[in-house]
């Protein structure tokens, strides 16, 4: 039991680091171009509602996979929040490492 509720709040953890993010990068994008904010809106902003439906269904399975997506998300939100804030720059080509 103590393996599942550890599971549960590193998901849970991963989760809230991916709704600050999410959050902090929408906060920004007003200041960015229109390009930027469809990049996040088409292929950054959907795996959140995403990774909390996988996390919600998930077998003990699935769960592996789970953490890897969860981990990647975190990655392309870090790198797309830094270089939303480098130079005052868009955030240049979509991630492509999102792939599940």
């Amino acid at each position: 039991m103590d393996a599942m509720n550890n599971l549960k709040n590193t998901f849970e953890s991963g989760l809230q680091e991916l709704r600050t993010l999410r959050d902090e990068i929408k906060v920004r994008l007003h200041l960015v171009g229109q390009e930027a904010r469809e990049q996040w809106e088409k292929h950054l902003e959907p795996h959140i509602g995403r990774i909390e439906q996988q996390i919600k269904e998930s077998s003990e399975d699935t769960r592996e996979a789970l953490k890897e997506a969860l981990e990647r998300a975190r990655t392309a939100f870090r790198e797309f929040r830094a270089r939303m804030t480098k130079d005052g720059q868009g955030p240049g080509e979509p991630p492509t490492n999102l792939a599940s």
